[in-house]
């Protein structure tokens, strides 16, 4: 009977592990009114797209994330649990990446040829590659080829680019690029196409190398594409500015020096700022400011030719603006190490939370304390277990769903926040986020309530996100008072992992999820008001993952935790008053914000800055005046207002008014 058992469990999860990633796309793709022709067109047949949305088929990574990226889910949106194959691809591309984002041509060469050499990419070109699609439904089958080849020509084409590579060999190096999956980007109005991210990038590239009038015209057309888009801003700034930032250059080249043409690439600018606003992004927003000022005061010359004094002094008050925000961040990527140049499209295959899945397992089941034989019974053979664990061989997806299942984790392609398909709940999730950074209590509690009406409350990891939130809500409002509180993130934590977790040993590994490192977060602050060093000690499991992700230069993958858990760690520093350990955290989240184009937590690191330097100037005698802490007080008032945080630019406005009795 055992066997049985063990093949009714497998046939389950094998139908459920497809379905949660199938009924997600699906979700997303109706909800943006997408039809499968259009998702599935240059990567996968319609009948296969609707094998993969009914659970029947399960893609590989590359095919995976970009059906994903077409109906507009954001890599930020998931974690990826990959098998050891795709694990070591992806640890690849990120060399790649990395020597991109470094200018490092030689490096970036080296690894180049590595991956040509391991996955054949030369062996046939491009064009060859498309024709065959056309011509053969079948070779959709082995789409993953297809996208890999894609971004190796995608990334050779940006390493010739850097070589100053004639643009005629671009042009058709990026074009036979986007071909490869998008087969009628020159055939059809782009308003008929779904288009992801990189597809949009090589686009944009291709368009770059067009002549000029041709160019502007195709600029226009991607730029209105991405403004009708029903994708969510955190998708559609991954584009647009530098969509943007080409089409000025080109109308700049093309319509010269006049009125009309300056005001509307003003109008261009702004709506390009207005979204890295929006998002708090950073995406080529000092080559929009730059170019932002020099036409401002080309058209304030132009006014001042034709005799019109007042509206050229009109201006003034745009340009000061525009001046004083470019001058802020080049001071701040300066002094923090940082190239000024933005010009590192690596971004855009930046994946945030990567992991090989058996390093999860093997991990996850030793902090568990969990034998191989009770982990993998009734799920796979021992034999299995142990080729996971040892990276040898990934085993059915089935069997990875039912594994993690069993040590409550989130299964592959979900949220750790969340585990819903559902697009309205995921929604609301963020709602919810954006409401706390504003302090919205009262409606994040009235959000909650909804949120509970669309997922499953008594999956372990949406009851973790749920008592965690609802918890601190209601905490700050004052209905549970501090020890009531303690309670709830305690009750949080164990849904998935048990209190005494915190103890564990330095020498053993570790990995948390983003949900149970928020919960440790929280209980962290709140005992940092009544025993500091307890505080800190149960944020050292944190800090642990933290330092590895950064020991294995991955942390610009993880930047959505480096960032806050490297400032906590800071603050605790400042607590303990080791001020100069201190100002080298905050030196240094503040150098991976601005590397991973990442704005929402400058202010705060900046102000952590402003105190710590002042108290080791008095710890160590050194004259404070040395320092200028308004100038930075002043920064932060900036940055606050430039991410629309009334919040935080209230308190900076307050420090202000108040700069001159210190």
């Amino acid at each position: 009977m055992k066997p049985k058992r063990q093949n009714r469990k497998t046939a389950y999860n094998r139908e459920e592990a497809g379905r949660r990633y199938g009924e997600w796309l699906s979700l997303n793709r109706r909800r943006r009114a997408i039809t499968r022709e259009q998702l599935s067109e240059g990567l996968c047949t319609v009948s296969m797209l609707c094998a993969i949305e009914n659970g029947k088929k399960n893609p590989g990574r590359l095919l995976r994330e970009r059906l994903f990226l077409r109906v507009g889910i954001s890599g930020e949106s998931y974690e990826s649990h990959l098998g050891c194959e795709e694990y070591a691809e992806w640890e690849l591309q990120q060399k790649i990446l990395t020597a991109l984002n470094q200018n490092d041509i030689s490096g970036m060469t080296d690894f180049l040829m590595l991956y040509s050499k391991k996955y054949s990419m030369e062996s046939e070109n491009a064009a060859t590659s498309t024709a065959a699609l056309k011509k053969n439904r079948k070779a959709y089958l082995k789409m993953g080829e297809q996208l890999r080849k894609q971004f190796y020509f995608q990334m050779k084409g940006l390493c010739l680019k850097r070589q100053g590579a004639a643009r005629e060999e671009l042009s058709r190096l990026f074009g036979d690029a986007v071909r490869l999956t998008v087969p009628a980007f020159d055939e059809k109005p782009l308003r008929q196409l779904v288009l992801a991210s990189q597809e949009i990038d090589l686009i944009l590239e291709y368009i770059d190398c067009l002549p000029l009038p041709r160019a502007v015209a195709k600029f226009r057309e991607l730029l209105i594409y991405l403004k009708n888009y029903p994708a969510e801003d955190d998708s559609r700034v991954v584009n647009y500015p530098k969509t943007v930032l080409l089409l000025c250059r080109a109308l700049q080249k093309q319509n010269g020096r006049n009125i009309q043409n300056f005001i509307e690439l003003i109008k261009l600018c702004n709506s390009a700022i207005m979204l890295l606003r929006d998002t708090k992004r950073l995406y080529y927003l000092s080559e929009l400011l730059a170019l932002k000022a020099e036409v401002i005061e080309g058209l304030q010359e132009l006014y001042r030719g034709q005799q019109e004094p007042k509206r050229a002094g009109a201006l003034s008050g745009m340009l000061e603006e525009t001046q004083n925000l470019r001058q802020l961040f080049e001071d701040l990527y300066e002094r923090f190490g940082m190239p000024r140049n933005q010009w590192r499209d690596g971004y855009l295959y930046c994946t945030q939370d990567v992991y090989c899945i058996g390093d999860i397992v093997r991990i996850r089941r030793k902090m568990l304390k969990m034998t191989q034989e009770k982990l993998c019974e009734e799920i796979c053979s021992l034999d299995t277990l142990r080729r996971l664990e040892g990276k040898k061989k990934t085993t059915q997806p089935a069997i990875l769903w039912a594994l993690c299942e069993r040590l409550r984790l989130s299964p592959e392609c979900e949220q750790t926040e969340l585990v819903t398909a559902n697009p309205q709940a995921r929604l609301l999730e963020k709602t919810i986020r954006r409401l706390g950074n504003s302090y919205l209590h009262e409606e994040i509690l009235s959000r909650l309530e909804e949120l509970k009406q669309l997922i499953d409350t008594e999956h372990p990891i949406n009851r973790q996100w749920l008592l965690y939130t609802e918890g601190f809500t209601k905490y700050c409002l004052g209905q549970l008072n501090r020890e009531e509180y303690r309670k709830w993130l305690v009750q949080s934590l164990e849904c998935t992992l048990p209190l005494s977790i915190l103890e564990l040993p330095d020498e053993e590994e570790c990995y948390l999820t983003n949900s149970e490192m928020a919960c440790i977060y929280h209980l962290a602050l709140r005992d940092t008001e009544e025993d500091l060093e307890k505080a800190y000690n149960r944020m050292r499991l944190v800090y642990r993952v933290e330092e590895e992700f950064e020991k294995q230069g991955r942390a610009k993958n993880h930047i959505r935790t480096y960032e806050l858990y490297t400032e906590h760690k800071a603050t605790m520093l400042y607590r303990y008053k080791k001020y100069h350990l201190s100002l080298f955290y905050i030196k240094r989240a503040i150098g991976f914000c601005l590397n991973a184009e990442r704005i929402n937590m400058l202010d705060s690191l900046l102000y952590d800055w402003i105190c710590n330097a002042r108290a080791y100037a008095l710890k160590e005698n050194m004259p404070f005046s040395n320092y200028d802490w308004k100038e930075d007080l002043y920064s932060c008032l900036m940055l606050s207002r430039f991410c629309k945080n009334s919040v935080l630019e209230n308190f900076y406005n307050k420090l202000w008014e108040l700069k001159d009795k210190y």
